[in-house]
């Protein structure tokens, strides 16, 4: 299958770059900007199959059209809660774009990164696909990922397979942000002030996040929402140590199993079942940072 991924040179970007040419796809990974040279991230995706293009969505969309010419489908991780201006038209007039290219290039399926917090953020029973939470509930990002996921799925037809993935925050191998093994230190380490009453984050990783995309080209239903979620990871405050400044010591920290670090946050029976979707990257990459606080409050014994 011939498959154009848009935001290819993230760090998502490059995870699904890996799972799709491992599936022996050929693919046209895509970015704003060209790839920076030796990015971590990127190292080794040298193969035949794959060609750098730039494509811009807050372009005109006629030039993502022609790039488009002759693929099956359209991956999309370019939209991002994370975006600079995170504004609910901006982010609408993007997916507006990316769907008028995909009918304009006809693509048969167009898969959507989204942001699980679309789907809300109760503890008690834990969201599923079914639920959407309302515009001006959460934040302006949030807002920003509704009207995108709204678009796509708007798009969806019997000439076009149109679905959103919904993931929580994505790390893993190269994040310019703290390593796996250094993840639970650098989340300890925060200043109280910027700790909530319960810290906690909900962590996908990019490999598992991958590996399900690879697996909705093929197995995905059009016009469904798939929650492609990991665990909570939780750090109670009674257990953190008061930092004395923002790169405080975590060896103070009690041993990881008494941490609850492993709480489901989000309903994902449907991307289980339909997609196989499951976490053994981000399992084994908690359980590294397990290790890492465990020999640390055995060196400070």
């Amino acid at each position: 299958m011939r498959v154009l991924l848009l935001g290819a040179s993230g760090l998502v970007g490059g995870a699904i770059t890996r799972a799709l040419l491992r599936g022996g796809h050929e693919l046209i990974a895509a970015a704003r900007r060209p790839p920076t040279p030796g990015a971590p991230h990127l190292h080794g995706l040298d193969s035949p199959q794959l060609a750098w293009r730039c494509a811009d969505l807050d372009a005109s969309p006629e030039p993502l059209a022609d790039l488009a010419a002759g693929c099956a489908a359209i991956v999309c991780a370019a939209i991002s809660p994370l975006d600079p201006d995170p504004t609910p038209h901006r982010a609408a007039l993007r997916a507006q774009h990316l769907a008028w290219a995909t009918r304009r290039a006809r693509v048969h399926r167009l898969l959507l990164l989204g942001c699980a917090s679309t789907a809300g953020t109760r503890q008690e029973p834990p969201p599923d696909e079914r639920e959407l939470l309302l515009p001006g509930v959460a934040s302006s990002r949030v807002d920003a990922m509704l009207a995108a996921e709204g678009e796509v799925l708007a798009a969806n037809s019997t000439r076009l397979y149109a679905s959103a993935l919904l993931t929580t925050n994505p790390f893993g191998d190269h994040d310019p942000r703290p390593p796996e093994r250094a993840l639970l230190p650098a989340l300890a380490s925060l200043p109280l002030a910027a700790r909530p009453a319960d810290l906690q984050a909900h962590l996908t990783h990019v490999e598992d996040i991958a590996r399900s995309v690879h697996a909705a080209l093929q197995q995905g239903r059009p016009g469904q929402r798939y929650l492609l979620s990991g665990r909570t990871l939780r750090l109670p405050p009674d257990l953190l140590p008061a930092p004395r400044h923002p790169a405080a010591s975590i060896t103070s920290l009690p041993p990881l199993e008494h941490l609850r670090h492993t709480a489901l946050r989000f309903e994902r029976t449907k991307s289980r079942v339909e997609l196989g979707h499951s976490t053994p990257k981000l399992d084994a990459a908690l359980q590294s940072a397990a290790r890492t606080l465990s020999d640390a409050k055995r060196s400070q014994d």
